[in-house]
């Protein structure tokens, strides 16, 4: 299930008129509001941007411009002014048009909104951008939570099923992939995570009347956190993703990491070497990266400690949320198809332990707030410089300064013994 529309609220709405509640049978027209959460939202019938086709939806009360917070009937707009809100007995909301023909119903009540899967029912709620700012009905770009059973908690950014962007993973206070992102000591939300048999989700909790955050996936597919501080109407933008050439996913390619702070972006981890020196490719060429020395499961082969990164894709890793980082390297290094690990919770004290198997793919540098992560490399890496990031252009560079050195030496020795 995809949220009708493109903001994502975690809010327990009771649906009351201003001066009594809706009753049984009771008809709400075009014309007609009620509100909705202790007057902080409002449904009523609505026409976005140009359009003149109406909508029924819920928005933020007193804000300017209007700010929509839900659709029902986004695929099925009505054409004209003869709409009808009606609840049944069973509590059951209906949408019909002036020919009482149901556009849309509801057969659940709404205790809440949160981002992820049921594993019993199978049902996923998730997060879709608007087809255009005049058309509610879904776009090209959706904002999933992995949900799946033993994989660790990541965020998506989709264009149709391609990846775009990816944020996370979850560091146990909130969702990592964003550069200067500063942790805030005093947040006017919490975002709580939910792993159980049943079911997996993300939430938020608002710590404060007066603040409201809102997230919104564009019809561009970007995603944009915005806040807003009671009396204030506007809302103000705290966040946004993607934000540079680092946050499209896997720019790098597996093993490759991206600094913004070098010149080209991509580069090799230590431990990794450009494939091919093809000068006809693009210096932030991906898929390039490969070991320098192959792995044996010998007993010299130790851990690189990266400092400041972004932590690779989750889906090719596994998660113990009771092991310390000691415990955690025993683990993969016990494993001879484990190529890495790191602990994700950043809060004190906190345990945790993802081993990752397989490529490492969309490693970054973050210049505030990166994590730790452990590469198993092979033992001779140990006896070179230690070199952490090889830009693609340094690499050409290195081997045209070698070839340079090479040939003088070799013309020095001919001089040498023709006297």
């Amino acid at each position: 299930m995809l949220f009708p529309y493109i903001t994502f609220f975690f809010l327990v709405l009771g649906i009351c008129r201003s001066s009594d509640t809706i009753a049984v049978h009771q008809n709400i027209s075009d014309a007609q509001t009620i509100v909705l959460g202790n007057a902080k939202f409002e449904l009523g019938f609505f026409s976005p941007g140009s359009s003149k086709n109406r909508y029924l939806g819920i928005w933020y009360k007193n804000t300017s411009p209007q700010t929509i917070a839900w659709v029902a009937n986004q695929e099925t707009p009505l054409i004209d002014t003869s709409g009808t809100v009606k609840l049944d007995s069973q509590g059951n909301l209906a949408l019909v048009n002036g020919s009482s023909k149901i556009i849309w119903s509801s057969n659940s009540s709404t205790s809440g909104m949160k981002l992820g899967k049921n594993f019993k029912t199978g049902r996923e709620t998730y997060l879709s951008s608007w087809r255009s700012t005049d058309d509610p009905s879904p776009g090209e770009y959706t904002l999933k939570f992995l949900a799946v059973k033993g994989k660790y908690q990541q965020v998506y950014i989709r264009k149709s099923s391609a990846i775009e962007t990816r944020l996370g993973p979850y560091n146990g206070i909130s969702f990592s992939g964003r550069e200067n992102y500063a942790t805030d000591a005093n947040p006017a939300s919490a975002s709580i995570v939910i792993v159980n048999q049943n079911e997996m989700y993300i939430a938020y909790n608002s710590k404060s009347n007066t603040t409201t955050l809102r997230t919104v996936l564009t019809p561009d597919g970007k995603l944009e956190i915005l806040q807003r501080k009671l009396p204030n109407p506007e809302w103000i933008l705290i966040a946004t993703l993607p934000v540079d050439y680092c946050d499209i996913y896997g720019v790098c390619g597996p093993y490759g990491i991206c600094n913004t702070a070098t010149s080209p972006n991509c580069g090799c981890l230590k431990g990794f070497e450009r494939e091919s020196l093809d000068e006809t490719t693009s210096e932030n060429d991906s898929s390039v990266c490969t070991r320098s020395t192959a792995l044996d499961c010998g007993p010299g082969e130790r851990f690189q400690k990266f400092s400041s990164m972004k932590l690779p894709d989750t889906q090719n890793a596994v998660y113990s949320s009771n092991m310390s980082l000691l415990d955690c390297e025993a683990a993969c290094k016990n494993n001879c198809s484990c190529t890495a690990y790191a602990n994700p919770n950043i809060t004190p004290g906190g345990l945790g332990c993802l081993l990752w198997f397989g490529d490492l793919i969309d490693v970054r540098v973050f210049p505030l707030n990166g994590q730790d992560l452990y590469i198993r490399l092979a033992a001779s890496e140990f006896r070179q410089a230690n070199f952490i990031f090889v830009p693609f252009q340094s690499i050409n560079n290195v081997f045209t300064a070698y070839w340079f050195i090479n040939t003088c030496l070799y013309w020095i020795n001919m001089i040498y013994k023709l006297k």
